[in-house]
């Protein structure tokens, strides 16, 4: 009984090993060459990179409120792989400084 019950959890586990699919890596790769800059006509962030490796990234822009509340931080909204991203301050607000996220997938 037990040399079967052996028998039986290491076909078990043979089985399992020998019917895995095979795996597809992501790429892992983070953007290089990235650069940020004002865009004064439009108050907000530009920002791109000129090699995106399989990376992502979007402009980040710093606002100053007109009436002298607290700076306030606005992000683009969507992740950019091969195009130049754009972060705008909201209305009654300037831009002050800007950056960019990136991140590898």
């Amino acid at each position: 009984m037990k040399k079967m019950f052996v028998t039986l959890l290491a076909a078990t586990a043979m089985a399992g090993l020998g019917l895995q699919g095979t795996a597809t890596a992501a790429p892992t790769g983070w953007p290089e060459g990235c650069k940020s800059w004002k865009v004064p006509e439009s108050n907000g962030i530009a920002a791109a990179c000129s090699d995106g490796n399989g990376g992502r990234w979007k402009a980040s822009a710093k606002c100053a409120p007109w009436n002298g509340d607290p700076v306030i931080q606005h992000d683009a909204v969507a992740w950019s792989s091969s195009n130049t991203s754009f972060a705008f301050c909201p209305p009654f607000t300037s831009v002050v400084s800007g950056s960019f996220w990136t991140r590898s997938y």
